[in-house]
């Protein structure tokens, strides 16, 4: 795909927005012998979905084609995966959820048919007006329902965390898959070799939740710093009353910031810092002509150099373990790791050792190396916060994930370029 056919002009938003539209006219009219209330109630989340449409009319087209296509060319940051979603008990005008069979009123055969790997009610609200949509069945049962139904799906939808990796086994079921929109930045459940000797496009939702992250990834810098979260547990512990004050923390203004990955989420995070009169320096693929922050040549360089390290940084073979025993030890003893990119980043043995030889000064983690299993040791350390994997998520930052991808499919059946191809 060229570099031209990235660009998205506002027609083609006008476009979309139309094609969009329609969909309240589909959720209203099997409500038009139902009262005007009833059937403005069954439109409601559709509506929603135009209100968004429209609004990114209001953007020039020079800041979304920035926003949609900035985080590919880095050391690209993570967003979090979402976690269980009730069931939709309803669908306005397609049809009924029956468990995870759908009964679906009768569609054109021009109707692309889409398979979601695990269940999002979110993603299901917004597709379901104008795709048949699957969801694969428990791995017993998925070779069975791939025999039947794999030939007619055109379209995956997944997310990292999900599950279920989209590799050559569960695209050799499917072989007229065209395209598979991954939720989110990270694309680490899609075997993109595969996909490219296959010629199946891979998108993901862009940039669209950076600065929930960034927010989340600045809100554990807080933490770290200050102890917040500690002293949160000190009070209903009932120890202000018995001990007295808390030790002291020490300050996290003016304090030397080094960032791992400074795509759309590590420059969100480096822009929060200047507000707290914080250096920033960052390790990239390579340097950026575009940001006033001074580049370091490797991760070594950078610990040395940061009193604060943050990783925004994608998994992968690539950043394997980038932030090992060298790394922390540098950092010092007085130093804090935030990782709010990819627990494989950080060699989290090597983490423990150092906090617990005083190495380092303290941790804060929003993603582990062995999701959802995290080490009984960084339990059990008073220095260490905790979070799991939710930095990017935020109501906005879903909602505007699942437009993007949205508009990614809508653009590719009708016969248009992507928006946010990964490849």
């Amino acid at each position: 795909m060229s570099a031209g056919n990235r660009g998205l002009d506002k027609s083609r938003l006008l476009s979309l927005y139309k094609k969009t539209r329609v969909g309240v006219l589909q959720a209203t009219a099997p409500h038009r012998n139902l009262s005007l209330g009833m059937g403005v109630i069954a439109a409601l989340p559709i509506v929603y979905r135009c209100v968004f449409s429209k609004r990114l009319l209001e953007i020039p087209p020079s800041v979304l084609h920035k926003t949609i296509t900035e985080s590919k060319d880095e050391v690209l940051e993570t967003p979090s995966p979402y976690g269980t979603h009730g069931k939709i008990i309803s669908d306005p005008g397609r049809g009924r959820y029956l468990g995870n069979k759908m009964n679906v009123a009768a569609k054109s055969d021009a109707t692309a048919e889409i398979l979601m790997l695990k269940p999002m009610s979110a993603v299901e609200r917004t597709l379901i007006p104008e795709f048949t949509v699957h969801h694969l069945p428990p791995k017993a049962h998925s070779e069975a329902f791939c025999e039947g139904v794999g030939p007619r799906v055109r379209g995956l939808f997944t997310f990292s965390g999900g599950g279920v990796l989209v590799d050559r086994a569960l695209l050799s079921m499917l072989p007229n898959v065209e395209i598979v929109a991954n939720l989110g930045v990270a694309h680490d459940s899609v075997d993109l070799e595969a996909a490219d000797e296959r010629g199946v496009i891979v998108i993901n939702a862009g940039a669209v939740n950076a600065v929930d992250v960034a927010e989340h990834a600045f809100g554990l810098l807080l933490d770290g710093a200050r102890a917040i979260s500690a002293g949160d547990r000190y009070v209903r512990a009932g120890l202000w009353a018995r001990k007295g004050r808390m030790k002291l923390t020490h300050r996290l203004s003016g304090r030397r910031l080094g960032i791992l990955g400074l795509g759309s989420i590590g420059r969100a995070i480096a822009k929060r810092a200047e507000a707290f009169d914080m250096p920033v320096s960052y390790h990239n693929r390579r340097p950026r002509s575009d940001v006033p922050y001074r580049y370091v040549s490797s991760v070594l360089e950078l610990a040395r150099d940061a009193d604060v390290l943050v990783a925004a940084a994608s998994g992968g073979e690539a950043t394997h373990h980038l932030i090992n025993r060298d790394v922390l030890g540098a950092l010092g003893p007085n130093g804090i790791l935030v990782n709010v990119g990819r627990g494989s980043v950080v060699d989290e043995a090597a983490l423990v050792d150092a906090l617990k030889g005083g190495t380092l000064g303290g941790t804060a983690l929003d993603v582990f190396e062995n999701e959802l299993n995290v080490s009984e040791a960084l339990l059990t350390m008073a220095n260490v916060v905790l979070q799991p994997h939710v930095a990017g998520a935020t109501h906005e930052g879903l909602a505007a994930a699942v437009d993007m991808v949205a508009l990614n499919l809508r653009a590719h059946f009708a016969g248009e370029d992507v928006l946010t191809p990964v490849m």
